[in-house]
């Protein structure tokens, strides 16, 4: 479901409190309105107004809580308090607004106040769809699970079901081995013919290795279309598998049917590439292993599958005898990543674990990091969505400093007290969050540099032997057949000095884009019958 037909679509919450009602049309969304019916105290009636867009009047609304929350009783101070953390949601504080919003969904013996606590659940939905790399808390996890799902209205039912998924994959990606949560009670959580409950089985038999059982499983989503939209790109990450599997039973022309059934827009795309590459290599393939290569050279491609290319290009070239182009393609390897290479030796060496820092300079052009190792860094999914978290708690934390300076001189001696109290509480959270995220950053990054010069060792191992097959296939054509050395000659390439090539020599016509802007070849073996 998408955000804005969640944002038109409202549901009704109805819940007695002593001799009035409380009713709410889409919760945290911009078309949220309150209604109250009966006899309603005028200082908890000011609450249910429309929200107010002007930060001022926000901040006018929170010294009104802020006095109810210290003077009244348990419901009302929940009911007050539901509204202090939906103010600080609407004045951008998503953080402070997000546990607010699980510490009071998660109450428990709250007579009356059901409604709100699944108020406070519909707002976190938003902001889980609005920021999808924000972890869930456990207190999230109590509120989100704890609402039967009959309760919740059909307009935002995929939503919750959705954010249910989420939540169970994550849960069982961290179970221990030794220690396996049961299968059954987690996917119990959903109905029998759920769409959502098939993805979760498929990822987890993946996830224990149980790969013919979870083949079948996903092979049947993807036939009948019951991955739901909203999980599109496991979709992609579906047929990547489907194809491992078909490559790793030598079912080639099956694997390289999913590989092209995967989006040109998915992560899984370039990665797709390269495999089908190999796959066409191994076929003997050689126009469709280059024209795959040519493909992978766009903007948005990992700088590591880039240079897995350049060997994938460099073994056809060498096997179809188009030398001077086989160390070409070598040269621009060596050319290109020769100092991500070192540097990254040294890296692992060295054992340094500050590479956030690193990241972070480069980009204010306060150190320099090889380009294609930045580009690894800068580029992945992991880094980019633990630097959106990051620049939030930083803006936070200056609305924060902002809401202190004006909010304080407003509110009595024991206003003052619990809005410091809280708000600097929150200060600390949020300096706790933004340690705990470089860390992790840190440890990704690592990890991403750990994978990557894994990678280019392998390459420069496999560069070194084409070098040596190069020169001795040359050698053998060159003695079996001396007008192939004129020919290499004529073309303007030194034979057995090459160095460095301006250009490679294939003619305009051997490689094209078609119409769609995919790359072709056709190459002719060059080799002697």
């Amino acid at each position: 479901m998408s955000l804005k037909v969640m944002l038109l679509l409202a549901f009704l919450i109805t819940v007695p409190a002593h001799a009035w009602t409380i009713s709410v049309q889409g919760a945290c969304t911009d078309s949220e309105k309150w209604e109250v019916k009966g006899k309603v105290p005028a200082e908890m009636l000011d609450l249910f107004k429309s929200i107010p867009t002007d930060p001022d009047k926000n901040i006018e609304k929170l010294k009104s809580v802020i006095s109810l929350q210290a003077n009244s009783h348990r419901e009302r101070k929940i009911i007050a308090d539901f509204w202090f953390f939906r103010t600080l949601f609407q004045l951008g504080l998503i953080h402070p607004s997000q546990s607010g919003f699980a510490r009071v969904a998660s109450e428990s013996k709250l007579k009356g106040l059901g409604s709100i606590q699944r108020a406070c659940v519909q707002c976190l939905a938003k902001i889980h769809t609005d920021r999808r790399h924000l972890p869930f808390s456990k207190q999230e996890t109590n509120a989100l699970l704890q609402i039967p799902m009959s309760q919740i209205p059909h307009s935002i039912e995929e939503l919750f079901w959705e954010l249910r998924a989420r939540w169970l994959l994550k849960q069982l990606s961290e179970d221990e081995p030794n220690q396996p949560q049961p299968l059954e009670r987690n996917l119990a959580l959903f109905e029998s013919n759920n769409q959502y409950k098939f993805v979760a089985e498929a990822l987890v038999l993946l996830q224990r290795g149980e790969k013919a059982s979870m083949a079948k499983r996903l092979s049947e989503l993807l036939r009948n279309n019951r991955i739901p939209a909203s999980f599109s790109p496991i979709a992609d990450f579906g047929h990547l598998v489907l194809a491992r599997l078909e490559a790793e039973n030598a079912q080639y022309a099956a694997a390289l049917s999913e590989y092209g059934k995967i989006s040109q827009r998915s992560q899984w795309y370039f990665p797709a590439l390269l495999e089908s590459a190999w796959i066409s290599l191994h076929q003997k393939n050689y126009e469709r292993a280059i024209g795959l290569v040519y493909n992978l050279h766009g903007s948005h491609v990992p700088p590591s599958l880039t240079a897995e290319g350049l060997i994938i290009a460099s073994i056809a070239f060498s096997e179809t005898c188009y030398f001077p182009e086989a160390k070409r393609a070598l040269h621009i390897l060596k050319k290109a990543f020769s100092d991500s290479y070192g540097w990254l030796d040294k890296l692992e060496r060295s054992k340094k674990q500050d590479l956030y820092a690193l990241a972070v300079n480069f980009v204010n052009k306060k150190h320099m990091l090889p380009s294609p190792v930045a580009a690894e860094w800068l580029r992945s999914p992991l880094f980019l969505a633990g630097q959106e978290e990051i620049n939030l708690i930083l803006d936070e934390r200056q609305m924060l400093e902002t809401l202190l300076k004006r909010l304080i001189p407003l509110l009595d001696i024991k206003g003052k007290a619990a809005a410091a109290h809280y708000l600097v509480e929150e200060q600390k959270h949020g300096h706790l969050r933004e340690s705990a995220l470089i860390s992790q950053l840190n440890r990704d990054l690592s990890i991403i540099s750990t994978k990557m010069f894994s990678r280019l060792r392998e390459r420069w191992t496999d560069g070194r032997m084409i070098e040596i097959e190069i020169l001795s296939k040359a050698g053998d054509e060159m003695r079996s057949q001396p007008s192939q050395n004129d020919s290499l000659a004529a073309a303007g390439f030194a034979v057995w000095r090459w160095g460095k090539q301006a250009a490679l020599s294939l003619e305009n016509d051997e490689i094209w884009a078609d119409e769609l802007g995919a790359f072709r070849a056709a190459i002719k073996s060059k080799c002697p019958k």
